[in-house]
């Protein structure tokens, strides 16, 4: 956090807490996340979470944004670590990875509550280049008709090579 400040970037604070993230310093962190990203009039707006290892605090923000009754879309493209959304249809995934890779057109989005969620799928060495494409953009430009965010998690690092070239 220091180290952001420092270079003059923007920042919101940090999560503390582990999962879940309950804590109040937590919750007026995502506030204050929520407050730089005024919605308003505009379409749907992205928001990519460079995660590192830290706390994943995606399901709370999207609740927080949720409750202001806004339609959210969580994309894991966690690529290094296995998320939180399983994904069985028989014995093939049908997450991010596999549409990023061409194996399917579009991904399963997992109905919750308060969001909808979509899984990384998998692992991949080559996350951050997959993310780079046009095929991801073009899946954005799908979701965004229906979602007023998207929340794309990543647990690269801000300052990482991966994290600087998203």
């Amino acid at each position: 956090e220091a180290s952001l400040r420092a270079s003059g970037l923007p920042v919101a604070g940090s999560i503390y807490g582990s999962s879940p993230v309950t804590g109040a310093q937590d919750l007026a962190t995502l506030r204050r996340i929520i407050a730089r990203c005024p919605h308003e009039d505009t379409p749907c707006q992205r928001l990519l979470l460079l995660q590192g290892e830290g706390s994943d605090y995606a399901e709370h923000l999207a609740t927080l944004l949720a409750k202001r009754d806004e339609r959210v879309l969580i994309i894991s493209a966690r690529f290094q670590h296995t998320d939180n959304y399983t994904i069985q249809d028989g014995d093939s995934p049908r997450g991010l990875l596999q549409v990023l890779q061409g194996q399917f057109e579009t991904a399963k989005i997992h109905h919750h509550e308060q969001f909808d969620a979509i899984a990384s799928g998998g692992t991949s060495r080559y996350g951050a280049e997959l993310l780079n494409t046009r095929r991801f953009e073009a899946l954005l430009d799908t979701y965004a008709q229906d979602y007023d965010r998207l929340l794309i998690t990543s647990d690269y690092q801000g300052c990482s090579a991966e994290g600087e070239s998203l």
